[in-house]
């Protein structure tokens, strides 16, 4: 694997997918920068969705490269033909579904199909305790994501990068774990695939 390559799967990669109604994009925004200031990359259609893209192709590659869905659950997700549809997706691809409710309200019946036995966090009324809560819970239940981003977010440049890069290729085979290494230090300087090719890296 290049490093185009490299930058490629980490461009697409991430841990957790972000089901929630456009109507509560704030809450949303702020769950997603908590759970990645802990090491889990998340997926949102508002932010990772391109121009020109699928909007509902996009969706589906997300879902399935995903290790788990959260539900950002509310009274206006529950009535979103959209969000039903990424459900019952989540439960034929048999993905980790983790609810998360942001206020009281009863499921219609074609998410109580999907949800009633499925335990969720309740948000309210103190949202603080309950992303304490999420968060000790999805380090269970995906023991295996690198929650150390904080430990290692020593800024290098590019010139540095390619260093480390080339030491790393010298075995001409790249683990996991230095493929991790790679991803997470490019994302220091904001290494893209198409700067790379720039580069002829």
């Amino acid at each position: 694997m290049n490093l185009i390559s490299l930058l490629w799967e980490a461009d697409m990669a991430h841990d957790i997918m972000v089901s929630y109604s456009s109507k509560n994009e704030s809450i949303m925004g702020k769950i997603v920068e908590i759970l990645e200031k802990s090491g889990f990359k998340c997926w949102y259609s508002k932010r990772d969705i391109k121009v020109g893209q699928s909007y509902g192709g996009e969706i589906m590659k997300a879902l399935k490269s995903a290790k788990a869905m959260l539900l950002v659950l509310s009274k206006d997700f529950n009535n979103s033909p959209h969000t039903l549809n990424e459900v019952e997706s989540a439960f034929s691809f048999g993905k980790l579904i983790i609810p998360f409710k942001m206020e009281p309200f009863e499921f219609n019946d074609d998410f109580e199909y999907f949800l009633r036995r499925v335990q969720s966090i309740n948000g309210f009324p103190d949202l603080d305790e309950a992303l304490k809560t999420l968060l000790v819970q999805l380090k269970e239940l995906l023991p295996d994501v690198n929650q150390s981003v904080d430990n290692d977010s020593t800024t290098i440049n590019e010139n540095e990068y390619i260093d480390i890069l080339t030491m790393a290729y010298l075995d001409g085979e790249v683990s996991a774990q230095e493929r991790d290494m790679l991803t997470k230090k490019a994302n220091t300087f904001g290494l893209t695939p198409e700067r790379a090719i720039e580069l002829k890296l």
